[in-house]
């Protein structure tokens, strides 16, 4: 059975690749176990062979096409992935990780809600790149909780796009203590600054 009709909750309705000179051989591997794996359509922007071209050409085709469609989602090669990455982060609606690792790229999807996966391959190896591949088209976001209300992730994903201004209007009462008390950690840290005595650190503790 395609992996892609056994999945339940996740809709894509297109996978727009792109690529340069350095990475058309990984690309089409790629897209090979893409076809295999999943029902979906693949648009391949290019590039198409091995001739040296400039990555920026085929990051804005593929963020362009992108960008026209509902739920799709964006996969880029390059050398070190980096060039492709700050470009498709130059476009308003794409949030493009730049994966080193599998459950980086998954945590991107669940926290960050990314429609873009950027990979270098001069970092990875395919058999990892594939595998951030799968990560990222089977995870889902953490959209909502278990009695419907918006997540802290949905809330802050919201906040990137400015699609609403105050954060705290959505909270739960949890979730406004935790930040209070966070404040007032900024608060004292910042007295400590203004003091010229070392700054403290905070434990990131759970991805939060």
């Amino acid at each position: 059975m395609n992996r892609r009709h056994s999945e339940e909750g996740i809709s894509i309705s297109k996978i727009i690749i792109g690529c340069d000179h350095a990475a058309y051989p990984q690309k089409q591997e790629l897209i090979n176990m893409i076809k295999k794996a999943y029902d979906i359509e693949v648009i391949d922007v290019g590039c198409n062979s091995d001739k040296s071209c400039h990555y920026p050409d085929y990051a804005h085709k593929a963020c362009e096409l992108v960008l026209k469609e509902n739920n799709a989602r964006l996969i880029l090669l390059c050398a070190s992935g980096t060039g492709m990455n700050i470009v498709a982060n130059k476009h308003n609606g794409i949030r493009c990780v730049h994966g080193h690792k599998i459950f980086q790229v998954a945590l991107a999807r669940q926290h960050n809600n990314v429609n873009g996966l950027a990979m270098g391959i001069k970092l990875s190896e395919m058999s990892d790149m594939k595998g951030m591949v799968q990560t990222f088209l089977d995870t889902e976001f953490e959209e909502m909780d278990s009695q419907g209300n918006p997540t802290r992730h949905a809330l802050r994903v919201s906040k990137i796009e400015n699609k609403i201004e105050k954060l705290d209007v959505l909270l739960t009462p949890l979730e406004k203590s935790h930040m209070s008390n966070s404040s007032k950690l900024d608060d004292v840290t910042n007295t400590h600054i203004s003091k010229s005595k070392p700054k403290k650190t905070r434990s990131l503790g759970n991805f939060r």
